[in-house]
């Protein structure tokens, strides 16, 4: 009886590790950036993913709605209609060295279109001219650092269009996993070596 024992234990740490594991990756709510505008290393969109479920940190004008029936990455993306438009404001900081924009978009029916910019009080730069139909979500990357001007305290990015959608990357969607639970799963295997080798 008395080797029986430290097994039985072993199977309950076991155990509890795979529901950490379960709750961790499965549970826990998923990250996600629409788009994503870097500076230097650090995000600075707001609600890039749209993941609050609504427009907050976004300005909207027209039909410019959060949906969950077409997406690419995440729970939400935005469709936008006849015509509307969504964007946000982004404080910059006074000097800077790399600015890159990232985002998933999609165009679809008959005469849908979309098309993306960035004004600043230098002037407006449309880097997303405007699109037809896709076959399906394409994925859009740019620096923009070179059509930035250094000094000016933020830049309006924004989308127009109609049947149009825009949504996450899918590699700028994450399921992280908290150090202590990653260490615990690391150490599961060997505690149960070390009591299967106790019980022999």
């Amino acid at each position: 009886m008395m080797n029986e024992r430290p097994w039985k234990m072993g199977e309950r740490i076991v155990c509890l590790l795979i529901i950490c594991f379960i709750i961790t990756f499965f549970l826990l709510p998923k990250k996600a950036s629409a788009f994503s505008f870097i500076v230097d290393g650090t995000e600075l969109a707001v609600n890039g993913g749209f993941e609050t479920g609504d427009l907050t940190g976004w300005g909207s004008f027209g039909s410019a709605t959060v949906q969950t029936t077409d997406v690419c990455s995440g729970t939400y993306a935005v469709k936008i209609s006849n015509g509307g438009a969504v964007w946000q404001m982004i404080n910059l900081p006074a000097t800077f060295s790399v600015t890159s924009l990232n985002f998933s978009y999609k165009v679809s029916g008959s005469g849908g279109v979309i098309a993306f910019g960035v004004d600043q009080y230098g002037g407006y730069s449309e880097f997303l001219p405007v699109v037809t139909p896709t076959t399906g979500w394409e994925n859009y990357s740019q620096d923009i650092t070179p059509f930035l001007t250094q000094g000016d305290p933020f830049v309006v990015v924004g989308f127009a269009g109609d049947n149009a959608y825009v949504d996450a990357t899918p590699s700028s969607q994450t399921n992280t996993v908290p150090e202590p639970c990653t260490l615990l799963l690391l150490g599961s295997g060997v505690v149960a070596i070390v009591i299967r080798r106790r019980k022999k």
